[in-house]
């Protein structure tokens, strides 16, 4: 099922599987600025990705000496989501785990994915609560894909801006997994 919020400005569209935004529409001109998710490239929109971003060394990790499987980008994107606030500009997902998680992921979590719109922009934020007294490790990412370039435009003219600007350790990968 797919979720709408919408202002003045943005029209958008987010389905609760995966928590995926699947549209992101300008009202004043009805340009998606999303990709159109067309499987003979990529048929994915904005996939959400936890508990980890990229893949494991041959698709397991060990926790405690018990070995667990986790596929590439982890689970998240491929789990219903509940909508537990909805409002006319924004809407609140939460995933929790559960057995089918925790055969994956030893951990106990609540994930949250919070869409908002505020005038010309779809401001979004992640929140992860570890319930438990455990530490826990994971990762967090995003997989927005856009539809560029626009019109006349070229790519030049386009630009991703994410706030607050802060250092972060940056860890290369080679192979596709992290080099140590």
């Amino acid at each position: 099922m797919a979720v709408k919020i919408e202002n003045e400005k943005l029209f958008v569209t987010i389905n609760e599987h995966g928590a995926e935004l699947a549209s992101l529409i300008n009202k004043s001109n009805g340009i998606n600025y999303l990709w159109s998710g067309d499987s003979k490239y990529w048929g994915r929109k904005s996939p959400v990705l936890f508990p980890i971003e990229g893949a494991l060394k041959d698709g397991k990790m060990f926790v405690d000496g018990k070995e667990y499987h986790m596929g590439q980008h982890g689970f998240a994107r491929d789990m219903d989501f509940e909508v537990k606030k909805l409002t006319k500009e924004s809407v609140c997902f939460e995933l929790k785990s559960n057995t089918e998680t925790l055969e994956k992921y030893p951990y106990e979590f609540i994930f949250r994915l919070v869409y908002e719109l505020k005038e010309e922009t779809l401001v979004v934020r992640y929140e992860v609560e570890n319930p438990s007294d455990s530490e826990m490790f994971f990762g967090l990412g995003a997989h927005p894909a856009f539809s560029v370039p626009l019109g006349e435009a070229a790519y030049d003219d386009y630009y991703l801006e994410i706030t607050p600007e802060k250092t972060r350790k940056v860890l290369t990968l080679k192979g596709g997994l992290v080099d140590k």
